[in-house]
């Protein structure tokens, strides 16, 4: 009998340590992004922009003593509003002299990159930092308007709403306090690197999330 009550005793103490292994975060902050190269042009004569938006982020991982992989999959928006007083039309690269052309790019409406991580992992106490690589693919919505000028107020679609996609590389810093054997509270900074292409259009830009959230160890 006591044979067999240290073996219940045993598989349930090597289950729990097994399964805590894995944690599951959920993560929510703002995201800044760079202002786009379109084309290989970087667009330095904007005259307004929308650079910062909110981003959420869901993160599945598995721990090993010093290191942790996972998957995380992001959704946020990408729009960048450019004043031109000469506009370079990117499906032609052509120069048109418009007088006050403002032009609306929705990059990424959503933008919902899905990467591969791998983190260096250390513990003080309840204290678990952390730094890291990531890689995976982007997916988004991407479409674009513009108007001649704001005497004119108009609005003209020179392309579609489209599905676009691309890759994406980068690297984290965070680090999680468990107030429980279970629960933490999660703060990570991150920059990354993106690459859109919509069509003929390619967007290469930078993206430095800052969230904070919750993590469960199970």
């Amino acid at each position: 009998m006591k044979p067999i009550i240290l073996t219940v005793i045993a598989c349930i103490t090597i289950g729990t340590s097994y399964a805590q292994k894995w944690e599951i975060g959920l993560n929510g902050g703002i995201a800044w992004n760079t202002k786009p190269t379109i084309n290989e042009i970087i667009a330095n004569n904007y005259k307004s922009s929308s650079d910062c938006n909110a981003i959420g982020t869901l993160k599945l991982i598995y721990n090993f003593k010093k290191w942790q992989t996972g998957i995380s999959v992001s959704a946020t928006q990408i729009n960048y509003l450019l004043g031109y007083d000469v506009w370079l039309d990117p499906t032609s690269n052509i120069s048109s002299p418009i007088f006050d052309t403002w032009v609306l790019y929705n990059i990424g409406k959503p933008l919902i990159p899905i990467t591969f991580l791998i983190n260096r992992r250390y513990k003080f106490n309840k204290l678990e930092p952390y730094f890291g690589l990531s890689a995976g693919l982007v997916f988004a919505r991407t479409d674009h308007k513009y108007t001649l000028s704001p005497a004119y107020n108009q609005e003209h679609f020179f392309y579609s709403s489209t599905n676009s996609n691309g890759f994406t590389t980068g690297l984290q810093i965070g680090s999680t306090y468990y107030f429980k054997k279970h629960i933490g509270i999660n703060a990570e900074l991150s920059a990354n690197y993106l690459y859109v292409k919509s069509g003929d259009v390619n967007y290469k830009l930078f993206v430095f999330p800052a969230t904070i959230g919750i993590r469960y160890r199970f």
